[in-house]
């Protein structure tokens, strides 16, 4: 289990019902995984118990992860909602293309800052 502020955390379970045909995923400013959306493992093969506490990196194509890393800085720094594509390994070694965009998330409290990213298929 992530230390996901409950602030965050209740965003991403609201996104995440709202937005059923997608992942949400939350990382920290490292690229930890700290949420992971239930519906994940119908959508992109990876279980939340599978991703969280984990680096992103490790389920992205090499290629994408780094591109990837560097619009997640981009959402952190500018705050605005940045888009990316990415293909997802699962364990199992299926491959999912996803487009999906990030927005930086700041709990209030701590001042701690996190990316949403809601991604859905991109075949």
């Amino acid at each position: 289990m992530s230390n996901l502020p409950s602030s965050i955390r209740s965003k991403a379970e609201q996104t995440a019902a709202a937005n059923p045909d997608a992942t949400v995923t939350v990382v920290d400013a490292r690229g930890m995984v700290m949420y992971l959306s239930p519906n994940a493992k119908q959508i992109n093969g990876v279980a939340p118990d599978e991703m969280v506490g984990k680096h992103f990196s490790e389920f992205v194509d090499r290629i994408d992860a780094a591109n990837l890393n560097l619009k997640m800085q981009d959402a952190l720094l500018t705050g605005e909602s940045i888009p990316a594509l990415r293909t997802i390994i699962s364990p199992s070694g299926g491959r999912q293309r996803m487009r999906g965009f990030g927005q930086k998330l700041v709990d209030g409290e701590s001042g701690d800052e996190f990316v949403m990213s809601i991604s859905r298929r991109y075949d």
